[in-house]
C-alpha cells in the first residue's frame, strides 16, 4: 500500500494546474517553433545555443510535453522525439549521443557522447505563452518581494533554464469551508482559488482573464489522484515509459479523485504592479466528498 503523499489542498493545485495547461493550449495560447524559424533577435530559433558538449537550450522553456493538448485545427502544436545535429536527425535516447528531452527548460541533454562544439543543434518545438505556478516557488516570492530592485529577478533572461517567463499565472488556493453532506456521511467543501494573472503586456493579462472568465466559468474538472498516478518524467526532464497525458489520466476510473465544480469566475482586481500588470480571478470551486469507506 503506498502512503498518501498529497491531501486535497495539494490535489486541487496539481490537478487545475494540468487542466488549465491543457485548456491554454488547445485555445491558442502557444507559439510552434518550426525549422528555419527567424526569431526576433535575427537568430533562427530552432537553433539551440551551447551550454556545454551535454546541454543544448532555447530561448524559451516550458516546451510543450502534453500530448493531449494539440493546440488548434491548421496549426498544430510539434511533439518533438528528437534532434538535429549538423542537419541529420537523431531520435530520443538512441547512441552515441543518446539525447533526452528536457521540456520544463526547453532543451536538450545528451547522455551519451558529448556534442563537438562546432556542430549546429537545432529542434522543431511547441512552447507554451502562459507559465502556470504555485506561491512559494523562487520566482513568485522574488516577483511579489518588496525590493524592486532585486539583482536576481530578471524576468525576460532566456535562454532561461530556471526562470519563467511572463505571462504567468499563480494558483492560489485561499479560504475554504466544510458542510455536510447527505446523510450517512460525507461533506461538500466550498473552496476559493485566487488566480493572479501577470505580464509585461496589458493585451495578454485581459486575453487570459477573458478566456478564463468567460470559457471556463461553470465546468466541471474530473480530478486525478496523483498519489496513485504512474510516475510522468525522468529526473531529466523527458517524459518518462509510463507517461499518461492528463485527459487520459482522467478516463482512468482507477485513478480517479473528486471532480471540481467551477462555480463562480469573478475579476476582483485590475492593477499594475511595479512594471507588471495584473489581474485577480477569483474561482469558487465545488467539492463533493464521500464518507470514508464510500471510495
Amino acid at each position: 500500500m503506498v502512503a498518501k503523499r498529497f491531501r486535497s489542498s495539494s490535489l486541487m493545485e496539481f490537478n487545475l494546474q494540468q487542466y488549465l495547461d491543457r485548456e491554454f493550449i488547445n485555445n491558442g495560447f502557444y507559439f510552434n517553433v518550426p525549422s528555419g524559424f527567424v526569431a526576433v533577435n535575427g537568430q533562427r530559433g530552432d537553433v539551440l545555443q551551447r551550454v556545454n558538449g551535454n546541454i543544448y537550450e532555447s530561448f524559451a522553456d516550458r516546451w510543450i510535453v502534453e500530448t493531449d493538448a494539440t493546440g488548434c485545427p491548421g496549426f498544430q502544436t510539434f511533439n518533438p522525439s528528437g534532434v538535429f545535429i549538423d542537419g541529420i536527425f537523431h531520435l530520443r535516447d538512441s547512441l552515441p549521443h543518446k539525447p533526452a528531452i528536457d521540456f520544463k527548460n526547453g532543451r536538450i541533454v545528451f547522455e551519451g557522447t558529448a556534442v563537438a562544439a562546432a556542430a549546429v543543434v537545432s529542434a522543431e518545438f511547441s512552447y507554451k505563452q502562459i507559465a502556470t505556478d504555485f506561491p512559494g516557488t523562487n520566482f513568485v516570492n522574488l516577483l511579489f518581494s518588496k525590493i524592486k530592485d532585486n539583482v536576481e529577478f530578471t524576468p525576460h533572461a532566456f535562454p532561461s533554464g530556471n526562470q519563467r517567463q511572463f505571462p504567468l499565472v499563480v494558483i492560489d488556493l485561499q479560504s475554504s469551508f466544510n458542510t455536510p453532506g447527505e446523510l450517512g456521511g460525507g461533506k461538500n467543501r466550498n473552496q476559493l482559488v485566487t488566480l493572479h494573472v501577470l505580464s509585461t503586456d496589458r493585451n495578454e493579462v485581459n486575453a487570459i482573464t477573458d478566456f478564463v472568465t468567460e470559457v471556463q466559468y461553470r465546468k466541471t474538472v474530473k480530478g486525478v489522484d496523483f498519489n496513485i498516478a504512474p510516475q510522468l518524467f525522468q529526473s531529466n526532464g523527458d517524459r518518462a515509459s509510463t507517461y499518461v497525458n492528463y485527459t487520459d489520466l482522467q478516463a482512468s476510473g482507477a485513478l480517479a479523485w473528486n471532480k471540481m465544480y467551477i462555480d463562480q469566475a469573478r475579476v476582483r482586481e485590475k492593477e499594475q504592479f511595479y512594471n507588471l500588470f495584473r489581474n485577480r480571478i477569483d474561482l469558487t470551486i465545488n467539492l463533493f466528498f464521500l464518507p470514508p469507506d464510500g471510495g
